[in-house]
């Protein structure tokens, strides 16, 4: 599965609540991301959100917000034609 636009890749603690409050910084602006990726490890989970509707003053912003949760150990932005679900050293 593939989408366009900008690509976060997070990578954190595994943690239940760390999914639901990243997607939570798409939710508070109305964004349903095109592709949700997520896959835990022994070391932790590593996310790839894709949202195409972001312009980049947007992204930044939420990307700021990513990196500023204590359970997130590093947080990314991309721009992508086409991003897959393939994550981590697995995928």
């Amino acid at each position: 599965m593939t989408a366009p636009g900008h690509v976060f890749v997070v990578e954190g603690a595994a943690s239940s609540q760390l999914p639901l409050r990243l997607l939570g910084f798409f939710a508070q602006q109305d964004l349903l991301p095109a592709t949700i990726c997520m896959t835990r490890s022994t070391s932790g989970l590593a996310m790839r959100i894709v949202e195409a509707t972001l312009d980049e003053h947007r992204a930044g912003v939420i990307l700021a917000k990513m990196q500023a949760l204590p359970d997130v150990a590093s947080a990314l932005l991309t721009e992508s034609q086409g991003a897959s679900c393939l994550i981590g050293e697995d995928g």
